[in-house]
């Protein structure tokens, strides 16, 4: 209930900057809150409104986000290894510049704009995830799942994909330029429109049946 929100936002607001691990906070009222280089291991926050709130910092291994608000949140150079966003969803950009992405579940989330530019992001998954406008500057994805991933007019200038599923993905309108896709599979994939200028690919890629037409 409210009340019992309320009393879960003070709790975490109180430790923003201590260790909170393994707790439970689930579908509560956290937007704004400030949990800048808070420890976070293993939080339960799905279904939670973090709608705006700075998490800078923190480190969120294991921590389960699934179908939580992230509008306009910033993880900036968080540790979001093992952690769940599966099922997230923002309406204005979430920020995950300089953050440590690796065996990060991001199946179906919604995050349209979100910035992972200067990103490494191993064993990642994207799968039917909608990345629409994302940018990607110069992000290294390593063994990635994007199948079937909604990444219409996303940024991927400069990008590397290594060992990637891409199989259905949605690239429509992407800024490719100077990206390389080494031992990637991107059957099915629609590139329509793409701007594919410089881009290199290596190492027995497939894009068997792709579209690339415009």
């Amino acid at each position: 209930d409210h009340r019992a929100g309320a009393g879960a936002r003070r709790g975490i607001a109180g430790r923003g900057r201590g260790h909170l691990v393994g707790a439970a906070s689930v579908g509560v009222e956290l937007r704004r809150l400030r949990l800048r280089d808070a420890l976070l291991e293993g939080v339960d926050l799905r279904g939670a409104n973090l709608a705006g709130a700075d998490l800078t910092g923190a480190t969120l291994v294991r921590a389960q986000f699934g179908g939580a608000d992230l509008t306009g949140a910033r993880l900036v150079r968080t540790n979001l290894g093992g952690a769940s966003l599966a099922g997230a969803h923002a309406r204005e950009p979430v920020d995950f510049s300089e953050a440590m992405v690796w065996q990060t579940d991001f199946s179906r989330a919604s995050l349209p704009g979100a910035r992972f530019d200067n990103v490494r992001l191993f064993e990642a998954k994207f799968a039917g995830a909608d990345l629409t406008n994302m940018s990607a500057r110069k992000a290294t994805f390593f063994t990635a799942d994007l199948a079937g991933a909604r990444l219409t007019e996303a940024t991927l200038a400069g990008a590397t994909f290594i060992e990637c599923a891409l199989g259905g993905a949605d690239l429509t309108g992407a800024s490719m330029k100077g990206a390389a896709f080494i031992s990637c599979r991107a059957d099915d994939a629609t590139l329509a429109g793409a701007d594919l200028e410089n881009l290199r690919v290596v190492s027995a890629s497939s894009f068997a049946r792709a579209d690339f037409t415009g």
